[in-house]
């Protein structure tokens, strides 16, 4: 029970370490400081930020270099942690399965579950950051104008 104890605390920590990631981008500008906020909504001339409780900006699209989006650090961690639960995974067949009274103890039975929770904190967190990156990157855009024809 004590090793169980250790690897759910383990995963916690993963868990929070790879999900703690920044919600809202940063603009390097021309004209001033880099700015962060929430891209909220843009149009062919602005992007519309919200930063903090109630504060609401917009930043001129020509003023800006570069935007660095949210979520990018969250995809390449879940991502990673996804291949490491695979790999794991798909080496545990080949492993001793040393086990006698606690499967759990053999070098199976750890690859096995690491694998597993390596997998099972990792598709979560990779889904919710390329959804967040997904998410500014579409406020960010420019509207498409719809030319009808005559």
């Amino acid at each position: 029970m004590a090793t169980q104890g250790k690897a759910a605390i383990v995963l916690a920590l993963v868990c929070g370490a790879t999900t703690a990631c920044s919600t809202a981008a940063s603009f390097e500008r021309r004209s001033g400081p880099t700015m962060v906020g929430t891209i909220e909504a843009s149009d062919a001339n602005r992007l519309y930020l919200a930063a903090g409780e109630n504060e609401h900006y917009w930043v001129e699209r020509s003023d800006i270099t570069d935007i660095d989006h949210p979520g990018k650090t969250g995809i390449f961690a879940g991502g990673g942690l996804i291949l490491f639960g695979g790999g794991l995974l798909a080496m545990s067949p080949f492993l001793d399965n040393d086990c006698v009274s606690d499967c759990f103890l053999s070098r199976r039975g750890l690859a096995f579950f690491a694998g597993v929770s390596a997998l099972v904190t990792g598709l979560p967190v990779l889904l919710a950051n390329l959804n967040r990156y997904r998410r500014s990157r579409a406020a960010a855009e420019l509207p498409r104008i719809v030319v009808s024809p005559p």
